[in-house]
């Protein structure tokens, strides 16, 4: 029977997710054995434990580690209430609980549970310190491979799922034309149902102004076109679920079918949008209000043009510069670059949820504002070394986190 105590209490200790429910837990004589699990959906970590055997039991102190000591948090008096839930968990740091039974002749403890919501998984470059590559944008498929564009260089770099590094694609070699709108504007990338990859992007023409291309690479990694694109200013590229291509140009909207044929061009509305994606055929757009104090807004269209009477609904996000986002409809979750701050909050139904992030260079630290070359003019090309936001998010079939840390040229990974 000690044996098996002992082994419970090492288990309990190296699992912090434990799908295990309080009926699942047989009971036992001594210290009552706690489970619990960290859940990043709700925010929350769920504490359950043996009920007490003691006929002298007078009640279970939930406790919380805090600033290197043991705190109460919670209660319970009654010798069935062996559960409990601690809510509104920041992301990405270290919790550890503990239940203390208390008897009439002493008060034990159980066994410490550690665990984490989103908790850092991995980081890497993105590419040599030589390189001044700046990632913006990234996107995984199916089989957890990451692709990357940056402002500095005209390639997709591509990785495994932890960081090495695979072949990379280059769609130009000619000098990457960048804005500085509402957030650093260089390469975007998408994929398909097939698993090509789509990249559009601008290159100086003559020093004198810029010109805007399309990029499709298959799945082996060959190039399949480089088209020219019409309009001023290439910035955003969507894909719905039949393979159909939105491409964004400055106050256009372009759609275009699989094989690259035009079937349809729109005008859009001034706004500000920092970036555009297709959400279960909803067009979802981070746009910033031209009135610079006020906050960031997530906006949902049914039609590609962003018509104010196919507006579906509109999120307040309680941020001044939001660069990027990745929207997951199963929990009513967005995840959102707040570069202003340097870190990633997460709403739920638009109210906040949890986040992570601070400055530096740490694992869980981001570096969101730096300079950047972009163009002043677009009529002349002219270009200027200026102060930007930039910052990416995506997600994998997982529920894995990648963000792209643009000025700190790496990629940083968080688990589910």
């Amino acid at each position: 029977m000690v044996y098996l105590h002992i082994v419970l209490v090492v288990l309990s200790s190296s699992i912090s997710c434990s799908n295990l429910r309080p009926t699942d837990i047989p009971a036992e004589e001594g210290p009552p054995t706690l489970r619990v699990r960290f859940e990043s959906e709700c925010a929350c970590a769920r504490l359950s434990w043996v009920r007490s055997q003691d006929s002298q039991f007078r009640l279970y102190q939930i406790q919380q580690y805090i600033n290197r000591e043991w705190t109460n948090v919670q209660t319970a008096e009654t010798i069935d209430d062996t559960t409990w839930r601690a809510t509104n968990l920041e992301a990405n740091r270290p919790y550890q609980f503990r239940v203390l039974v208390q008897t009439e002749r002493e008060a034990t403890p159980t066994n410490a549970v550690r665990g984490r919501i989103h908790g850092f998984a991995n980081t890497w470059p993105a590419a040599p310190a030589s390189v001044n590559f700046l990632p913006t944008r990234l996107v995984v498929d199916d089989e957890g491979v990451v692709f990357v564009v940056g402002a500095g260089a005209g390639m997709v770099l591509r990785f495994d799922r932890v960081g090495n590094q695979l072949n990379p694609l280059r769609f130009t070699d000619a000098r990457l034309a960048c804005l500085g709108i509402s957030t650093l504007e260089g390469p975007e990338i998408a994929i398909d149902s097939h698993r090509n990859i789509h990249v559009i992007y601008n290159v100086l023409k003559d020093g004198t102004t810029s010109e805007g291309y399309w990029a499709k690479f298959d799945t082996d990694g060959a190039l399949v076109w480089n088209h020219q694109l019409e309009g001023l200013f290439v910035r955003h590229i969507a894909i719905d679920g039949n393979d159909h291509v939105f491409i964004e140009s400055l106050g256009q909207i372009r759609q275009y079918d699989e094989n690259g044929k035009l079937l349809f061009q729109g005008l859009l509305p001034p706004l500000m949008a920092s970036r555009m994606q297709l959400w279960q055929s909803k067009f979802a757009v981070l746009v910033r209000p031209f009135d610079v104090n006020s906050q960031m807004e997530l906006r949902l269209y049914e039609d590609a043009v962003r018509s104010d009477g196919q507006k579906t609904l509109t999120s307040q996000l309680p941020i001044t510069a939001a660069t990027d986002f990745s929207l997951e409809h199963a929990h009513s979750r967005i995840f959102v670059v707040n570069a202003h701050a340097d870190r990633i909050d997460v709403f739920h139904d638009g109210q906040p949820h949890t986040g992570w992030g601070s400055s530096g260079t740490g694992e869980g630290e981001f570096c969101f504002t730096g300079t950047a070359t972009v163009l002043d003019d677009l009529g002349s090309g002219k270009l200027l070394e200026r102060e930007v936001f930039g910052g990416g998010i995506t997600r994998d079939a997982s529920g894995s986190v990648y963000v792209a840390d643009t000025f700190n040229n790496r990629i940083q990974k968080f688990r589910p």
